[in-house]
């Protein structure tokens, strides 16, 4: 094998590599999982709705878990919720996660995170 075609076999298997370990799946830059677009927080009344819009590039309807927390201005937890829904195969749709505080204040809520999971799964968060 030559110097070039060593050097290009080489470059070709590390991004591959890179790609997996960064659990980005396909190298074109097309998701190829459910993922999570955009999320937005208001509130009705006493009531709090973070809407979760979620994309599903496959091919295949997917039953998902979108989740909501919502945090205080210290970012710790105040609550956590989540709705599961089957998603249409190359569809979006925006969940809305409902919140009826009782342990908390509207007011007490800084900021919200979000996470999507196969049913039954708990989600990954950052620590507060």
């Amino acid at each position: 094998m030559d110097r070039r075609q060593l050097l290009a076999t080489t470059g070709a298997v590390a991004s591959v590599g890179i790609a997996g370990c960064a659990g980005l799946g396909s190298s074109d830059n097309t998701p190829d999982q459910p993922y999570i677009n955009d999320s937005t927080r208001e509130t009705s009344g006493e009531l709090i709705i973070v809407g979760i819009a979620v994309v599903n590039p496959t091919d295949n309807p997917m039953q998902l878990e979108a989740w909501a927390r919502l945090l205080d201005e210290d970012g710790s937890e105040l609550d956590r919720r989540s709705v599961s829904e089957t998603v249409e195969s190359q569809q979006g749709v925006t969940l809305p996660v409902t919140f009826d505080p009782s342990r908390y204040n509207v007011s007490d809520v800084e900021s919200h995170e979000v996470a999507l999971t196969r049913p039954g799964t708990e989600p990954t968060f950052s620590e507060s």
